[in-house]
């Protein structure tokens, strides 16, 4: 409905972030035009993928979207869930026909917040292991790793609050 060729699938990418040689491979690239559409596809998890681009933690996404950028517009990205057929997105641009996590959401300065945010993690815990230290961030640590971070945490991707499933 939205005029969408594909262009791959499991298609490869790569390039450079935060001074890495990076390698992935989208689930499915599309192409209307000059402007281009990464899909994630997932089996399930539908709340749980909107909830990740809500809080602006759509880390692959906004991964391969950057690797897939080259020339032409900031591609836009999605995620569609097999289990109930729907499309997730951030907004109408790509899918007209969706309802979107947030209409008026400006994706470019979305995706340049989370890719910045994602380079200022990756410096903090690369500096952190060669110091060799490791952090076990849970439900019984985060107190004390709070006050011991305090303000140095504002700029990197936001802690778990919950213990992992593991």
């Amino acid at each position: 409905n939205n005029q969408w060729e594909p262009e791959g699938a499991e298609m490869p990418l790569s390039g450079n972030f935060a001074g890495l040689r990076i390698h992935g491979r989208a689930d499915i690239v599309l192409r209307r035009g000059m402007e281009k559409v990464v899909l994630d596809v997932k089996w399930g998890g539908h709340g749980y993928r909107e909830s990740l681009l809500r809080n602006r933690e759509d880390l692959q996404l906004a991964l391969y979207t950057e690797l897939l950028s080259g020339q032409g517009p900031m591609p836009y990205s999605a995620y569609f869930i097999v289990e109930n057929g729907r499309m997730i997105a951030r907004n109408h641009l790509a899918f007209q026909d969706i309802s979107p996590v947030d209409s008026e959401a400006d994706y470019i300065a979305i995706q340049q917040e989370i890719l910045l945010r994602m380079q200022a993690t990756y410096v903090w815990r690369l500096e952190q292991l060669k110091q060799g230290q490791v952090e076990v961030r849970c439900a019984q640590t985060e107190a004390a790793l709070n006050d011991h971070y305090r303000e140095s945490l504002l700029e990197i991707l936001e802690m778990r609050k919950d213990n992992g499933r593991f």
